[in-house]
């Protein structure tokens, strides 16, 4: 459990939860339950399939390389394809997840953590309440432990984004080798033909973000919440050019004070006919 203590520009205090929690046995189960000891060995035996997988995944690509080496002389033929260049972006990131896993395990193994910490001498002393026991040595174990746990829950979070990152990669993956059949293989023949076009377009739509980004923040910042900042003025047009969401900005600009109620009506409208009306459709 961890609590945040934030002190605002007005004086007060915020106060935020969050909770890490993490498996530090993953492999436990009960021996004398039956079916939990298939699921056990399923497991292992699913894991262990993986790494094996992820290796000849490794060892394809490599005898594609060679291939391309013996064929041209060059290595240029190979990388010249971007789905190639995709596929070793994913199998990095899975053997990345795999070492990430085997350091996790031997974080688990060595974890250790008590039931109570005496951190301090004795609590129902008329003086000195918070005199530590044993020379401070139970705070520093429970410091460590805490430690320990951190790292372990940063590990699991860059785990699990990796694996979160690798899954849009096997998309991708999936739809390249959809190609050999016709009616399958139309989004990918799409993608190839647009690519150069759709770069260009993400490149566009990106630019137009940007400017009005930055034209919010700057502007309506000091006004308006949704532009207060960067990153509330990045999630306020994104949100609103992706899921038609404003996040309530019209009203905000709409009652602006004084001038600044038409430059915020210029922007509305602006935005509005450029990005989802000219870009977007």
């Amino acid at each position: 459990l961890v609590v945040t203590f934030t002190f605002t520009e007005g004086g007060q205090i915020e106060i935020d939860y969050s909770t890490n929690t993490a498996d530090v046995q993953p492999y436990f189960y009960d021996r004398d339950d039956k079916g939990a000891e298939r699921m056990f060995n399923l497991r292992v035996g699913m894991e262990a399939f993986f790494v094996l997988l992820v290796f000849l995944m490794l060892l394809v690509e490599v005898m594609e390389l060679v291939q391309c080496v013996v064929a041209t002389g060059s290595v240029t033929g190979y990388f010249a394809s971007l789905w190639n260049y995709i596929d070793l972006t994913s199998i990095a990131l899975l053997s990345v997840c795999i070492a990430f896993w085997g350091l996790m395990l031997t974080r688990f193994v060595t974890f250790t953590t008590l039931h109570r910490y005496d951190v301090y001498l004795d609590n129902s002393q008329a003086a000195r309440l918070l005199e530590m026991g044993q020379g401070g040595s139970p705070l520093r174990a429970f410091v460590d432990m805490v430690n320990d746990f951190n790292t372990i829950v940063n590990m699991q979070v860059l785990y699990v984004t990796f694996h979160g990152v690798n899954i849009f990669l096997c998309l991708l993956r999936f739809l390249k080798h959809c190609d050999f059949q016709p009616r399958m293989g139309v989004v990918t023949r799409t993608l190839s033909r647009a690519f150069l076009d759709l770069v260009h377009f993400f490149a566009l739509v990106a630019i137009v973000l940007g400017i009005y980004t930055f034209l919010g923040q700057i502007v309506f910042g000091s006004h308006v919440q949704q532009f207060s900042t960067l990153a509330q003025a990045s999630r306020t047009v994104i949100s609103w050019s992706l899921a038609g969401d404003d996040r309530g900005v019209g009203d905000a600009l709409f009652e602006l004070p004084g001038q600044l109620a038409t430059a915020g009506v210029l922007y509305y409208i602006t935005f509005a006919v450029i990005m989802l009306l000219m870009l977007l459709n």
